[in-house]
Order: structure tokens, then C-alpha cells, then sequence
């Protein structure tokens, strides 16, 4: 009896396989699940005008135009404020209400610049590779 088992399971197992192979492949492309490139747009829009921000910068994959189903939308908000980067982004999160993933990275104009001068590669490729999203006026 416990032979006959054997015999029928792996076959069982493939089966199973196959079907929810073939599911997924026919179910999604995973473009779906991206975002598009006008709901970022319009979040970082919105984003600098309801927060006074000097400049609002889309950078990671999405700005690379290599996004995957697991990728975030990263944005880096340079916008004068007191206090720890990290509430001011909480802030916003809660205000806004994104319906996608984001990574908000808020730096101060000060901030920014001391990086810059200490010759930070990461805040470098930001502002070099990244694509302004919005821009105060005269920033």
C-alpha cells in the first residue's frame, strides 16, 4: 500500500506545479502590479506643494526605469523643517496616504549640502542620476 503511495504522489506534486505555473504566467505579466510612471509623478507633485518642499527627487529603479514587482518608489524631499527626518516623514506618510509603496528620505537644504561637501557618493548619485519630480520656484 505504501508503495502504490509513493508511485502516485510525485506525480501528484507535478501536477500541482503545472497548474499553478501555468496560473501564474497566465494570471499577470507582473507589469500590473508596478506603478505608473503618472502616479509617482502626480504623489511628488503634490507631495512638495502640500509641504512647502524645496524640491522633491525620484530616485532607485523607478527613476533608472528597471523597476520590479518589489521594487518601492524612492523619493528624497529637500524641504526646510525642525526636528527629526524621520517624524517629518511619518507626517507625511499619514497625511498623504500613498497607494504604493514609498521610501521618503527628507533632508533639509543644510543637510543636504553638508553631505554633498563631505563628498557623500549615495546623496551625489541623487541629485546627479534622480529626476525632479517638483521644483519650488527659484530653488
Amino acid at each position: 500500500m505504501a508503495a502504490r503511495y509513493r508511485r502516485q504522489r510525485p506525480e501528484f506534486r507535478h501536477n500541482q506545479f503545472a497548474a499553478c505555473r501555468r496560473f501564474c504566467n497566465n494570471a499577470f505579466s507582473g507589469d500590473e502590479l508596478l506603478v505608473p510612471i503618472e502616479d509617482i509623478k502626480a504623489f511628488g507633485r503634490r507631495l512638495g506643494r502640500e509641504f512647502h518642499a524645496d524640491c522633491v527627487v525620484l530616485f532607485g529603479s523607478y527613476a533608472h526605469g528597471a523597476p520590479t514587482i518589489d521594487s518601492d518608489v524612492d523619493l528624497l524631499v529637500i524641504l526646510p523643517f525642525e526636528g527629526k527626518p524621520v517624524y517629518k516623514s511619518v507626517e507625511m506618510r499619514l497625511k498623504l496616504r500613498p497607494s504604493f509603496p514609498v521610501d521618503l528620505l527628507v533632508r533639509t537644504p543644510e543637510q543636504v549640502r553638508e553631505r554633498l561637501e563631505m563628498g557623500d557618493c549615495f546623496m551625489q548619485e541623487v541629485l546627479e542620476k534622480g529626476k525632479v519630480l517638483y521644483e519650488a520656484d527659484g530653488c
